[in-house]
């Protein structure tokens, strides 16, 4: 009955008011609609609009309709969530008379796993169909999660202890087609919470950067990195740990013309595990780089546990084996392979070493050698720097670099004082640099999804890359932390050792004094 008598009184007034405006208005009305399990609620403004045709003034007059939907929000299951854009209508007239015909444009929004098309209806409000979307998800090959350093002296350890503390800042968007955005989201990620590893390991969103997740490390004293009794006191990066994820996975959902949401998982358990369907446990490896690179006669050394199946909680989970070219051998006939790597050489592990930038360095030389800027560039770097490692200062803005002392007993069969202490970087200042680090490895779909018709798709059809930031400080709230003894048995070791950060893996460095043979 309004929108009758409106219009009527309406009538009456256009003759008292020039063309080509809109003189009259109402609105704006809250309405909400029905949106498959939710409702779509949204404000709608009308006017009523005049034009005239011919060269006889009013006599041509003609009135049409228009609106503007606007303030859009979708509820479902209790969460509320607000819609970007406006949608509008236009009733039109006859046929070309003034060139206004009607329209009624749908609009599209992508929310969670939800794609929401709303089509408006002129006078009467509008329709919602909500579709739910099929999300894809992608087996990766591997992951390296982190790095942890040799340290020098043969009673050493490095590597985590029980505080919070954050690993990796990743971010996939080089992934995807140029143009295509990607957003991180924690909430429908599937990321077991146990682990093969000693640790509890999970992601975070990125403080400031919404297409990055931070990873999280706790209770994770079990993973360390301890020197060789029987070694020497030189660091030797041949005995630097890496941290392998061998059965990561992505799940993601198209949440706009040309963007996506992504998140996080584990791959799903299948016939023979105890939960077909249902995320495994994270499958993690620790592999010294030593292992990884071919010795004198060509063939590397993985252990064959690491290399095979492992059977956890009854769950088959992939061994390192999984990543190698030649699957002759792998899962089940490992011990057939006359080298006993299970048909990996050292080939397949590459792009896993190639992560760590100082693997060929000596123990005396600076890690800050292998950044893209100078050692001066990177002592308290500003945010242009290009810096994968960094010194820890004793202070912000600090010219004096920390140090912590290794050293043995004082005479033969005596103690050996251990120097054990946490080490951090919350005495640098927060800073994302502008280099990253970037690895493409091997995949495959669980779920196909995204093609360029679609607007988004992969960039390559067998290639995923992962793209680590070079950050420091409190990048995700928590200083980035490690437990650290320097020890030796060697009578009258006496070395101070400067502390360097990897900015990629956020674990700590060594380097000796050059000329110092006091710990040989």
């Amino acid at each position: 009955m309004r929108k009758t008598i409106l219009h009527a009184y309406l009538v009456v007034l256009a003759f008292t008011l020039s063309t080509g405006v809109a003189f009259a208005q109402y609105g704006p009305y809250k309405e909400t609609i029905t949106a498959g399990p939710g409702t779509l609620s949204y404000s709608v403004s009308y006017n009523l609009e005049s034009c005239h045709v011919g060269p006889n003034g009013w006599s041509g007059l003609q009135l049409y309709d228009s609106g503007t939907y606007s303030g859009f929000s979708y509820t479902a299951a209790g969460t509320t969530t607000a819609l970007a854009g406006d949608d509008y209508f236009t009733t039109g007239t006859e046929p070309g008379t003034c060139g206004i015909l009607p329209s009624y444009p749908p609009i599209t929004w992508w929310i969670s796993s939800d794609e929401i098309v709303f089509t408006p209806s002129g006078l009467t409000g509008g329709s919602a169909v909500v579709t739910a979307l099929t999300p894809g998800i992608l087996y990766p090959k591997w992951q390296v999660q982190e790095i942890i350093y040799d340290t020098p002296g043969d009673k050493s350890m490095n590597g985590f202890q029980d505080v919070l503390t954050d690993g990796t800042t990743t971010s996939v968007g080089s992934s995807y087609m140029v143009g295509n955005t990607t957003t991180f989201s924690v909430s429908f990620g599937f990321l077991w919470g146990a682990s093969t590893l000693s640790w509890s390991y999970g992601n975070a969103t990125t403080t400031g950067n919404s297409t990055a997740v931070t990873s999280t490390i706790s209770d994770a004293t079990g993973v360390a990195n301890a020197s060789n009794p029987t070694g020497p006191n030189t660091i030797n990066h041949q005995q630097d740990l890496f941290i392998i994820w061998l059965n990561p996975a992505v799940i993601m959902y198209q949440t706009g013309p040309t963007a996506v949401t992504y998140a996080l998982g584990t791959q799903l358990q299948t016939t023979g595990d105890p939960d077909p369907g249902v995320a495994e446990i994270q499958d993690q490896v620790e592999v010294y780089a030593q292992a990884m690179v071919a010795n004198s006669k060509g063939v590397t050394t993985v252990p064959i546990n690491i290399l095979k199946e492992q059977i956890v909680d009854s769950q088959t989970l992939p061994g390192l084996a999984n990543i190698c070219a030649n699957q002759e051998y792998y899962p089940n006939n490992c011990s057939a392979d006359p080298n006993g790597q299970c048909g990996c050489v050292a080939k397949d592990f590459a792009g896993i070493l190639l992560q760590d930038a100082i693997l060929n360095y000596s123990s005396t030389e600076s890690p800050l050698n292998a950044n893209t800027d100078s050692a001066a560039t990177c002592t308290n770097a500003a945010p242009t720097a290009k810096c994968r490692f960094v010194p820890i200062m004793t202070s912000n803005g600090s010219a004096v670099q920390v140090t912590e002392l290794l050293s043995g007993p004082d005479e033969v069969g005596g103690n050996n004082p251990p120097n054990s202490f946490m080490q951090t970087d919350s005495t640098t200042t927060t800073q994302t640099y502008s280099e990253s680090n970037s690895n493409s490895v091997g995949f495959s779909w669980k779920q196909m999804w995204g093609t360029a018709t679609d607007g988004v798709g992969l960039q390559n059809a067998t290639t995923w890359t992962w793209t680590n930031s070079e950050s420091t400080g409190q990048i995700n709230g928590t200083a980035h932390t490690a437990s650290v003894t320097l020890s030796s048995s060697t009578v009258d070791c006496y070395q101070h050792i400067p502390i360097f950060e990897d900015t990629v893996f956020h674990t700590f460095v060594f380097t000796q004094p050059a000329g110092d043979t006091s710990c040989p």
